[in-house]
């Protein structure tokens, strides 16, 4: 008991936030979709983040006599000890992953939270780049910024669409830019002045830059000669257990000739490194971890 103690205080004092700062507010802020989602975002930030802090603390005083282990603790150390993430700390959908790399990947969605407050995301959501996948909810993201568009714009909800435009990441209205994206069976080539395209490759996976979503007027989206548009399906892991939501993009008249306007596409938020290989017989999409390609910043106390 002592060593995984040892172990986890200094992880989570080496990986996590001394703590988390408030989103600011204002009398219209209620108004705002976006601020709406990211007061829940950061509600399960500071709550999982509380419940960690505070379990480790007390596993110390269990080591060192102070407090008797309870059955919660002690299934606590039972799960530390195998490099589990405790079902205590589950407040979030989250693939299987070890604890440790689970603190890794939790500490870097907590900095994402803010920077969302450093950068005022909520009145200036078009410049800033977001890790989708780092959100706690990002289904409930993306159909706050479709709000969000709506509204501003004056535009009827039902006639909206959402949009795939690779490697596009100057800010655009009623656009919103990502990052960390992969993407399987296929590569990209820019396409007109700001859009881009699938093509055709023998890669497996290809690694893309930063990229926009763009909502627009479905009966306003006109396509070039030979272009056609198809529909990715969006899941949250690799599991492609939990459909999100499903984005268009656009499609080279090479790719629809080999595939068809109906092949199979995925988009996931999250990938892992143990991605299965009967997993990418389709194309595929996917939001990063972000410890897998940012490197860690030196922890700053707020």
């Amino acid at each position: 008991m002592r060593r995984v103690a040892a172990k986890i205080d200094k992880t989570t004092d080496d990986e996590l936030p001394e703590s988390m700062r408030g989103l600011k507010s204002d009398a219209d802020s209620i108004r705002n979709p976006l601020f709406r989602i990211l007061t829940r975002e950061f509600t399960t930030g500071k709550k999982t983040l509380n419940q960690v802090k505070t379990q480790v603390q007390l596993m110390q005083q269990v080591v060192e006599g102070e407090l008797k282990c309870s059955n919660d603790l002690r299934a606590l150390f039972e799960s530390l000890e195998k490099e589990q993430i405790p079902k205590q700390w589950r407040m979030y959908t989250v693939a299987d992953l070890p604890v440790s790399l689970w603190l890794k990947d939790l500490s870097q969605r907590l900095e994402q939270e803010n920077e969302i407050v450093e950068c005022n995301f909520v009145n200036n959501p078009h410049d800033p780049v977001l890790w989708l996948g780092g959100l706690f909810q990002p289904e409930g993201f993306i159909a706050a910024t479709r709000q969000y568009v709506a509204s501003t714009n004056q535009w009827p909800l039902e006639k909206m669409d959402i949009y795939l435009e690779i490697g596009q990441k100057e800010p655009k209205k009623s656009a919103f830019i990502f990052r960390g994206l992969s993407l399987y069976g296929a590569d990209w080539q820019p396409y007109g002045d700001d859009g881009s395209v699938l093509v055709l490759t023998d890669k497996t996976v290809v690694a893309l830059p930063e990229t926009r979503f763009v909502w627009r007027l479905r009966d306003e989206v006109t396509h070039a000669e030979g272009m056609s548009m198809v529909k990715i399906p969006v899941y949250l892991n690799s599991t492609f257990k939990e459909l999100l939501f499903s984005i268009n993009v656009t499609s080279s008249p090479q790719y629809q000739k080999r595939f068809g306007p109906n092949a199979g596409f995925h988009l996931l938020c999250i990938r892992y490194k143990n991605l299965h290989p009967s997993m990418l017989t389709t194309l595929c999409l996917s939001i990063n971890t972000t410890y897998m390609f940012k490197p860690k910043k030196n922890k700053k106390k707020q």
